[in-house]
């Protein structure tokens, strides 16, 4: 029986892991955004970036579950927006 072909590099990982922290060292401010579908390893890449990396950084998820598994906060915790902060428009 033939070998199933490997869609994926085994080394990706590391190397997303160490261009994640590479622009997280650079000099300049850096925010990334980091999506994919369930089981891809966003959450084990940002427990890796927040271990090997010695700066201080802030972890935020949309949701509270998220928050949670990153052990972060919301964007609307760590930022302090509240459900009343968005303007009221009025007809005229």
């Amino acid at each position: 029986m033939p070998k199933k072909k490997k869609l994926i590099d085994e080394n990706s990982f590391d190397t997303t892991l160490d261009q994640v922290i590479e622009l997280l060292e650079s000099d300049e401010q850096q925010f990334i955004y980091l999506t994919g579908a369930a089981g891809t390893g966003k959450t084990t890449l940002i427990e890796r970036v927040v271990d090997e990396c010695g700066l201080r950084k802030i972890v935020v998820a949309p949701t509270g579950v998220a928050a949670l598994n990153i052990g972060g906060s919301t964007i609307n915790s760590a930022f302090r927006i509240g459900f009343d902060t968005f303007p009221v428009t009025k007809k005229t």
